[in-house]
């Protein structure tokens, strides 16, 4: 790791609280927030033995997700939603199209 803060949101399909206490116990200094319960599952690019779903969210994206322009905002955000893996070329495409 870089030593920089990071959030990590994760889905479990099963034994969500002993997943992340697990996943909490990889980095020092890590503490769990608040524990929400879905009952939709949605597809994820990978699994692993919890059943959680993730992948890795490259900077470029919280970029483009948080830019003040809203419009910008939201071509990245609606093209992530569309995804079920990132395509940062596809995102930076939309983010970029004149309003």
């Amino acid at each position: 790791m870089t030593g920089k803060a990071f959030t990590a949101c994760l889905r479990f399909d099963a034994e969500g609280e002993a997943a992340a206490s697990f996943y909490a116990s990889i980095f020092k200094g890590s503490k769990l927030g608040r524990l929400d319960r879905y009952t939709k599952a949605m597809p994820g690019p990978a699994k692993d033995k919890y059943g959680l779903s993730w992948q890795v969210i490259p900077d470029a994206l919280i970029d483009m997700i948080r830019d003040p322009d809203p419009g910008r905002a939201k071509r990245a955000t609606e093209a992530m939603s569309a995804m079920t893996r990132l395509d940062i070329v596809t995102l930076q495409k939309a983010y970029a199209e004149p309003t």
